[in-house]
């Protein structure tokens, strides 16, 4: 309910100006660049983030990632998963 009140909140020309840029953003060259260790946390039922196109092709363009795929886990990890999820950033912060 959290989640979809902070989208109902945001106006529409925000929001579509998000989408727009959201589209159309290129960041390949600069994960490539990434010299510094990154976590890549993505669930493979994000509707709005395919990770086919998201979090599978980040995994492969950034060179030093800790990657973690969570089964049957859409959009909303930081919701739906948040003790797993900040289990897996103090692991990634400690390591």
């Amino acid at each position: 309910a959290w989640m979809v009140q902070k989208c109902m909140d945001c106006s529409l020309l925000a929001a579509d100006e998000i989408m727009n840029t959201i589209y159309n953003a290129d960041f390949r060259d600069e994960l490539r660049a990434l010299t510094l260790p990154t976590l890549v946390i993505h669930g493979d039922a994000d509707a709005s983030a395919p990770i086919d196109l998201c979090g599978r092709v980040i995994k492969d363009l950034i060179p030093s990632n800790t990657y973690k795929e969570y089964p049957a886990t859409g959009h909303g990890i930081m919701i739906s998963h948040a003790t797993q999820l900040n289990a897996d950033i103090l692991d990634f912060i400690k390591a």
